[in-house]
């Protein structure tokens, strides 16, 4: 009698014919699963605590065998909050004209300013952010206004003027200096990845809410109440370090 699995114990049973038992699997340890490997027919086991979640570190208690997970703060830091870009220290850092306050740029200053988080962020994973933003349409100065997001392995130094490769970036364009139809542009490096219409004018001091999804694969991205990016391929590889890391922030040009 052989069924052909290694992890039954065959026989034959007189009057009966063959017969399949389970190979029974238990190191006596609570704080395990133990299983029988299909392949070899030997005994494994793996811990019985783990709740998928790559951000938290799980232990099992030896005498009640229960579960308890917490935060990894080596791997996954908490989720960081800031109000603007003037009570962001000591979790966020200037670079050019972002120095000035709590605007990006100064109107009419001809810099090129960004806040970013001092501390790399785990991207190539997957992650989520929600932000507000506001372009005021200031009189007199036609230029075009844009707020660029970014996910960068670049520096903390550098300004929407620099930022090109090793970064992914979601480009906010108001479009007020050419006339046209505000845009929502992916980026990746120098290479327009996909554009959108923006479902509302993005310039004249309305606030906007932002909200962007990536699981590791796909991006999404949704302004206010309407989706503009729904599962866009999008590979960040270049813009991260080998820990699947990056710089997170805010940019834009003068204006």
């Amino acid at each position: 009698c052989d069924d052909g699995d290694l992890c039954t114990l065959d026989y034959c049973e007189a009057g009966v014919g063959c017969q399949a038992v389970l190979h029974v699997c238990d190191d006596g340890d609570g704080c395990t699963t133990d299983f029988c490997d299909g392949d070899t027919g030997f005994c494994s086991a793996v811990p019985a605590c783990d709740d998928g979640d790559p951000c938290t570190v799980d232990s099992c208690d030896a005498e009640t065998f229960a579960c308890s997970s917490e935060t990894h703060p080596g791997v996954c830091p908490a989720s960081v909050e800031v109000e603007d870009f003037t009570t962001m220290d000591p979790v966020m850092t200037t670079s050019g004209s972002a120095a000035l306050g709590a605007d990006l740029t100064m109107a009419g200053a001809g810099g090129s300013g960004a806040a970013w988080w001092r501390t790399k962020q785990p991207i190539a994973s997957g992650f989520e952010t929600a932000f507000t933003f506001v372009m005021p349409l200031i009189e007199g100065n036609p230029g075009d206004s844009q707020l660029v997001f970014a996910v960068q392995n670049v520096g903390l130094d550098v300004t929407a003027d620099t930022l090109a490769a090793g970064s992914v970036r979601v480009v906010f364009d108001s479009a007020i200096g050419a006339g046209g139809t505000a845009q929502i542009i992916l980026m990746s490096g120098e290479n327009v990845v996909q554009t959108a219409d923006a479902p509302v004018p993005l310039s004249g001091g309305a606030a906007h809410e932002v909200v962007i999804g990536y699981d590791g694969a796909l991006l999404s991205l949704s302004l206010g109440d309407s989706t503009v990016f729904d599962g866009v391929a999008l590979d960040v590889t270049g813009a991260v370090d080998a820990d699947g890391r990056a710089i997170v922030g805010f940019a834009a040009p003068a204006g």
